[in-house]
């Protein structure tokens, strides 16, 4: 029995060392984890933002909101300006990853109305009614161009100036030559494009 005890001693030895070993080296790592704080990468690049006004060019119209740079898809902006009506900036912003990812970006983005008295709170859905009625040419009438521009989706509160804020676009777009739209200086923005 005690050459048995002996034979086996060895091989329970190198086992208790490797596993003190193994210990060690999961405790280490575990440490290590711990204490390496991982980056939040930082966003950059820029915001094209713009006030609404009737006499906004169709490229202001869906290139208002526009982020790019190195932080983003897109990594050029457009040509700015893009006419003589043109009022688009490009700002910079530099914001933690996080304030992106959670969403507070759009938040940020808040839109604008450069008419007098226009509701804050319809500058969004006016925004959202000049992309679906931004066309290559205007309508034949201004009930056709008001029906695009779904006036009825606005609250009973914000259709009055809604109303006038189209007329005046309506007007303005009739008086560009041949009825188009202007169109932009640089590369043609597909319909829909934000």
């Amino acid at each position: 029995m005690g050459m048995r005890m002996q034979a086996i001693a060895p091989t329970l030895l190198a086992l208790a060392v490797v596993a003190v070993l193994l210990i060690l080296a999961l405790r280490r790592a575990a440490r290590r984890r711990k204490r390496k704080d991982v980056p939040i990468p930082r966003v950059e690049g820029f915001l094209v933002s713009t006030p609404l006004h009737p006499r906004m060019l169709r490229a202001c119209v869906f290139d208002r909101g526009l982020l790019y740079g190195r932080g983003f898809r897109r990594k050029e902006g457009p040509a700015l300006p893009h006419g003589p009506d043109c009022q688009c900036r490009a700002t910079p912003i530099a914001l933690p990853g996080t304030e992106v990812f959670s969403g507070s970006l759009r938040r940020g983005n808040e839109v604008a109305c450069a008419v007098p008295g226009f509701p804050a709170d319809a500058c969004r859905p006016l925004l959202d009614a000049l992309r679906r009625v931004n066309a290559e040419s205007v309508p034949p009438t201004l009930d056709a161009y008001l029906a695009l521009a779904d006036l009825a989706s606005f609250a009973a509160g914000h259709q009055a100036p809604v109303r006038r804020f189209l007329e005046e676009r309506y007007r303005f777009l009739k008086a560009q030559p041949g009825g188009h739209v202007p169109a932009p200086a640089g590369p043609e923005r597909p319909q829909g494009a934000a």
